[in-house]
């Protein structure tokens, strides 16, 4: 007669107790690697459109500027009762208000789209969507609502944009704007487990 081989039920129970300690273990670390990537591809995508705003002001020779976005009407103009965490829109400024003013068709085409000819115009650019609910991002310096660079590509507004989630400031990262418009991501400089500007200032949330 063959004999059969298989696990006993205190050998099962071993290896349940064994694969449960080794979930308790890896899955804390694995929820902090998804919150980590969570943090870091939306401070990417701020950067992403500064950089864009930077890039098409110097090229296209006029003011471009981010705002806080409107959760109303499409999303279309800026809110200041809103967070950047609600989205922003970048938008040309043509006269560096910090405001996307009402359009001028100044061609007469009835179009009001930045890549034709209503140069005189402010006009949207580029919409972001609302980052996660699990996330804030606030800023403070001058920047405020809105921050504008004007046709050399120079910041008008500058400060720090801190990006924390529901572990607070100790997991929080950050992206400074400094003059003349340089984009710089916060390090911890001072070995206190918090990120801080280039004056030594710790972010805090939210």
């Amino acid at each position: 007669m063959k004999k059969i081989n298989g696990f006993t039920l205190i050998e099962m129970m071993i290896v349940i107790a064994m694969v449960g300690i080794l979930v308790s273990v890896a899955l804390p670390s694995f929820q902090n690697m998804i919150q980590n990537n969570r943090l870091t591809s939306s401070l990417n995508a701020m950067q992403g459109s500064l950089l864009y705003a930077k890039g098409l002001a110097i090229t296209g020779g006029q003011s471009v500027s981010l705002c806080r976005r409107d959760g109303l009407n499409g999303g279309t103009v800026c809110n200041n009762g809103m967070n950047w965490e609600d989205g922003w829109i970048v938008f040309r400024d043509v006269n560096g208000n910090g405001v996307i003013d009402a359009p001028v068709d100044t061609n007469g085409d009835g179009v009001f789209d930045c890549l034709g000819t209503d140069i005189t115009s402010d006009c949207l650019l580029k919409m972001s969507d609302p980052l996660s609910p699990l996330l804030t991002l606030r800023s403070n310096g001058t920047i405020g609502n809105t921050i504008t660079f004007n046709s050399r590509s120079f910041a008008l507004n500058t400060g720090v944009f801190r990006l924390c989630d529901d572990r607070g400031v100790r997991r929080a990262i950050g992206l400074e704007v400094v003059p003349p418009g340089n984009l710089k991501r916060m390090a911890d400089t001072n070995a206190d487990g918090i990120v801080n500007d280039e004056n030594g200032v710790n972010v805090a949330c939210p």
